[in-house]
């Protein structure tokens, strides 16, 4: 694992995720924040289907990473602070954290579970709950 580690961050990781660690540059100025992606240290953990898997990377190179760039550059977050930045466009979000590691962003990102619909006849057969 690359990125950030969930289950230190929410009390119940989602059932798969992307995570990287990735060159860092801080600034107070979105196009100058360096968030640089390298091929061998991102990847996938747990299991997702592949559709997830694809509308995943698709938010994440059309917007997720330009959100998380703003955020950064808003809370004018450095490669020394150790503090997670959220970004959330549900049903996607991402975390991330330098760590206090002076030139690493580790990263998380996921793709929040749909809730399956219950049709009204499987809640009137359903039996209670003990």
């Amino acid at each position: 694992m690359w990125g950030l580690d969930l289950a230190g961050y929410l009390t119940e990781a989602p059932p798969g995720f992307w995570n990287a660690r990735a060159i860092f540059k801080g600034s107070h100025d979105p196009k100058k924040v360096v968030v640089d992606l390298l091929w061998d240290r991102m990847g996938w953990e747990g299991s997702l289907p592949k559709d997830t898997r694809e509308e995943l990377a698709a938010w994440l190179n059309t917007k997720g990473m330009k959100m998380l760039r703003e955020k950064l550059a808003a809370k004018n977050v450095g490669g020394a602070d150790k503090c997670t930045i959220m970004v959330s466009d549900a049903p996607f979000y991402i975390y991330a954290d330098p760590n206090s590691s002076y030139g690493y962003l580790y990263i998380a990102a996921w793709k929040e579970p749909s809730c399956e619909s219950v049709t009204q006849s499987e809640l009137s057969t359903s039996p209670p709950p003990a």
